[in-house]
């Protein structure tokens, strides 16, 4: 029996998530590159679906815009702790944690010391990427969730794709 798949409409929203997904894992998030006929086919989707399509990253929206330039379209960056609702509104954000600063720190020490292990502070989150990194990743695991939790419970640990 074929099914056939409904028609995308103009009460149809995508929330397209980047990482992964859209794009190709690069060796650090600065390496990733966004084909120009990736841009055009998203394009012509938003505006197919009444500019109801947005991206979904833990990246910051400002980094989306530089890496999707010219396209901007509404977004969640930051797993959530950025929202803009259309391409053409200001970014909302919530306030960053008093402890993230801390918690960098503490991981940056441990980056310092492990070739390979990269602190990427986006001003609301921080990510660790170790995709590249030779080490005992159960290290840096313990020592995150011991920066976390000692963080006072305000930060949550979020494992993603050869990083945290």
């Amino acid at each position: 029996m074929t099914k056939t798949l409904p028609t995308p409409g103009k009460d149809w929203a995508l929330f397209l998530d980047v990482d992964g997904t859209l794009l190709d894992f690069a060796a650090t998030p600065d390496a990733v590159e966004v084909p120009a006929e990736l841009c055009r086919s998203l394009k012509v989707l938003d505006t197919s679906l009444g500019h109801a399509v947005a991206l979904v990253s833990g990246r910051s929206i400002a980094d989306l815009d530089r890496i999707f330039a010219p396209l901007m379209l509404p977004a969640a960056g930051q797993h959530g702790a950025e929202l803009r609702l259309a391409a053409s509104s200001a970014v909302l954000a919530s306030a960053p944690s008093p402890q993230l600063s801390t918690v960098s720190e503490r991981l940056r020490r441990f980056a310092a010391a492990t070739p390979g292990v990269l602190v990427e502070d986006k001003g609301r989150s921080i990510a660790v990427h170790f995709r590249t990194a030779d080490c005992d990743r159960g290290d840096l695991y313990r020592l995150a969730r011991r920066a976390v939790r000692e963080s006072g419970g305000e930060l949550e640990l979020l494992p993603a794709h050869e990083a945290l």
